[in-house]
């Protein structure tokens, strides 16, 4: 009967080869776990809402602004800023509470006095900004609303309109 031998050298091959494949399981292991420890993986990027929000009216003798959701996604005004920006100046008007329902949905409308520097929500009667930004324009002027989501930082409208 014939013994087969091994030799030192290549029983040294197979310790090697499991450390090696420990090592690269231990990385891949500790990179998931620091993934999720850190939350990389939760940081996507919220979208803005998908929506048509036009610039109907500015009222020159009324200093009115009317903007029309036309579609899409519903709009949280307590998560927007508006921005107003005419003669070379830009104007923020806080939105929080604009609605009854607290969302500016298809088909509203919402309604912002420049001059008297408030926002008067869908019908026009609530009043929920006492201004600092008083400002009137005149016919002829551009008016450029912009809506601004504050989650993403994202613009969701810019809309000009001459004042008439």
């Amino acid at each position: 009967m014939m013994r087969t031998t091994s030799s030192a050298d290549e029983r040294a091959v197979s310790p090697v080869i499991g450390v090696i494949l420990m090592v690269a399981i231990t990385v891949i292991l500790a990179a998931v776990i620091g993934t999720f420890v850190l939350g990389i993986s939760n940081k996507v990027a919220e979208a803005p809402p998908q929506t048509d929000i036009s610039l109907n009216e500015a009222q020159a003798n009324s200093d009115l602004l009317v903007l029309e959701h036309g579609g899409g996604d519903d709009v949280l005004p307590s998560e927007t800023t508006i921005k107003i920006a005419y003669d070379d100046s830009v104007y923020t008007v806080p939105s929080a509470n604009a609605t009854d329902s607290g969302v500016f949905s298809a088909g509203d409308r919402l309604f912002i006095n420049t001059s008297a520097g408030y926002l008067n929500g869908l019908d026009g009667s609530n009043e929920v900004y006492d201004g600092t930004a008083n400002f009137d324009f005149n016919e002829g002027d551009t008016v450029t609303v912009i809506v601004v989501d504050e989650p993403s930082g994202q613009i969701i409208s810019r809309r000009s309109a001459r004042a008439t």
